[in-house]
């Protein structure tokens, strides 16, 4: 395992100050699982590193996990989805054994939530994996309110599990479960995002943001993308194992008469690059609960279409006009028709071609957290269920 917190003498350690002053979270070790260019795993390595709190390395799967978990050596945070456990049931199985059987207080930040869109049986495999993480969590954050609404909706106590019912989580509103919701931390180029749109020739292209896999639906940035006549640019990389799904969508997109491209890996200025050539910023997803995608087009100064879903509906309201959100007739949303999800799209799309400065929008936005805030929430919501220092909790 590799420490990666910053380095220093004792003297100096930057949790010093938190501990002489009883802030009980700097006691927490941050547990970073994944590969470093996750998401997730990207995420919490910000947030410690905002609070100078301890950060280890544990590795990239389930094994990694649960050899850091038996040894009984204070509490400890992570970051996680069922997926970074690892790439099948039987590795997630283990990890998720690892929580329950862990020697030491393990806390929690459940990202991508299960939800019903994703098919029965998967979704009830997830679900029950979530809530075995849960019962045994010391305590549960999520990124919004929409996710805890979702982890009300999969999680119940077990009947006759005190200990999961003292805690609170489990019960149908999940009330024990804290938000703290994904920063977004405006970047240089934003300021500059209404000239370089305005710039943009007419075959600028459309673009979406993030790895890139089936979830995500890509096909529908594709018809919208077919639809106008541009080519798709995807900024992100190709999700290991779905290599042949992304040749497949390049051959459909040449039969229609565009390019796609996938750009893969960026840094984060290779990223403003990219982003300040695309004309229409497309988020087109239609299963999400939190999106540290749509807010990567926002800390640019972009301000990408986006389908109502709960969680863009809850964006909308704490940051009026960062996102352009369309609504697909209620017939077309709840029968899953494709040609009216389209539809709304391309008009959206339309309309930010006519009127490049619709795509631009302010990510200095004062509902919107930084990163200095999101970490100051975390630290707030994991201190609630600590015994604090100096004292009895």
């Amino acid at each position: 395992m590799t420490t990666t917190r910053p380095a220093s003498t004792a003297a100096e350690d930057p949790r010093s100050a938190h501990v002489a002053s009883g802030d009980a979270a700097a006691t927490v070790d941050h547990l970073l699982l994944g590969p470093p260019e996750h998401g997730v795993t990207r995420h919490g390595a910000a947030l410690a590193g905002a609070r100078r709190t301890s950060m280890l390395d544990v590795g990239t799967g389930a094994r990694d996990l649960a050899a850091y978990l038996a040894d009984d050596a204070g509490p400890v945070h992570v970051h996680l989805t069922d997926a970074l456990l690892g790439a099948d049931h039987r590795a997630i199985e283990a990890g998720v054994r690892a929580i329950e059987g862990a020697a030491r207080p393990v806390h929690v930040t459940l990202h991508d939530i299960p939800q019903p869109a994703e098919g029965q049986a998967r979704y009830e495999r997830r679900a029950a994996l979530y809530a075995r993480i849960v019962a045994a969590a010391a305590s549960v954050q999520v990124c919004s309110e929409a996710e805890r609404a979702m982890l009300g909706d999969v999680v119940a106590a077990p009947a006759g599990d005190a200990d999961s019912a003292a805690r609170g989580f489990g019960d149908a509103d999940v009330a024990g479960v804290g938000v703290a919701t994904l920063p977004v931390d405006a970047r240089p180029s934003a300021t500059a995002a209404g000239d370089a749109v305005l710039a943009l020739g007419d075959d600028a292209p459309v673009g979406v943001l993030g790895f890139v896999h089936p979830g995500k639906d890509p096909q529908l940035a594709l018809d919208v993308a077919a639809a106008l006549g541009r080519d798709l640019v995807m900024l992100g990389a190709v999700v290991e194992g779905h290599e042949d799904f992304v040749d497949d969508l390049r051959r459909a997109a040449n039969a229609r008469g565009i390019e796609l491209r996938v750009l893969g890996h960026l840094s984060e200025d290779e990223m403003d690059a990219a982003i300040a050539t695309i004309a229409v910023p497309l988020a087109a997803y239609r299963h999400i609960s939190a999106s540290g995608s749509i807010g990567r087009w926002i800390a640019a100064g972009r301000r990408p279409i986006t389908l109502a879903t709960p969680w863009v509906g809850e964006l909308s309201t704490t940051a009026p006009g960062s996102v352009a959100v369309v609504e697909a007739s209620t017939s077309a949303g709840e029968s899953g028709d494709r040609d009216g999800v389209i539809d709304v799209l391309v008009d959206a799309a339309r309309a930010a071609l006519s009127d490049p400065m619709v795509t631009v929008t302010n990510p200095s936005h004062p509902g919107l957290l930084t990163t200095p805030d999101a970490a100051r929430r975390q630290s707030e919501l994991l201190a609630a269920h600590l015994t604090p220092l100096g004292g009895v909790g």
